[in-house]
């Protein structure tokens, strides 16, 4: 075996590679979670102002929409979760990394990925096991309609699993220092245009 051939498997298992495969996974699912998420909230717009219609016009609101929103509500926030990530949109404060040498600040951003990963890890477990049960059991709401709520159950882990991914993608990086548009903070649904993953996959 060649030296060549031989230093492939190490350079297909480095941190840079590995961050190269998770930032394409991110750039092909988020666009999907996203139009999801966008549907959902077409749908609580449409669904609220119909409502209000209703109980304008006839003095009662339509059976349901309540549950019905509260339920497309959780999905799409869970589903809007990677594109937050992505885009560097969630709550964050800089002021002590921001004033800490380059070094320190990247040791200090590296524990915070980790504890974040830690946490959204333990969510994730515990709501697959909620997940599993509400589909096993056809969980639904009582009210004026009964409104399975076993979709909101999943849509819940599979947010997280996707969230997680992103901080496990930020954490390689932060790791081998790999530069990616992927957790810059960017203007909401900006394109990835700019970046060179986007590039190769157009």
């Amino acid at each position: 075996m060649s030296q060549k051939d031989s230093a492939a498997p190490v350079e297909r298992w480095s941190p840079t590679a590995i961050a190269r495969a998770l930032e394409r996974t991110i750039v092909v699912i988020e666009p999907i979670l996203r139009t999801v998420a966008s549907a959902g909230v077409l749908v609580l717009m449409t669904a609220t102002v119909v409502d209000v219609v209703s109980r304008t016009l006839t003095g009662r609101g339509l059976p349901g929409v309540i549950e019905i929103t509260e339920i497309v509500l959780v999905a799409t926030v869970f589903f809007g979760m990677m594109t937050s990530g992505r885009d560097g949109q969630h709550i964050r404060v800089t002021l002590l990394t921001d004033r800490l040498p380059e070094a320190a600040a990247r040791i200090v951003r590296t524990l915070g990925l980790i504890s974040a990963l830690v946490i959204v890890g333990w969510l994730t477990w515990v709501t697959i096991e909620k997940a599993i049960v509400s589909v096993q059991t056809a969980e639904y709401r009582f009210g004026l309609i009964s409104v399975p709520i076993w979709p909101a159950r999943v849509a819940i882990p599979i947010g997280l699993v996707c969230l997680a991914l992103v901080l496990i993608f930020l954490l390689v990086a932060q790791v081998s220092k790999y530069a990616s548009v992927v957790g810059r903070e960017r203007e909401p649904f900006e394109d990835l245009l700019d970046s060179p993953i986007a590039e190769e996959l157009s």
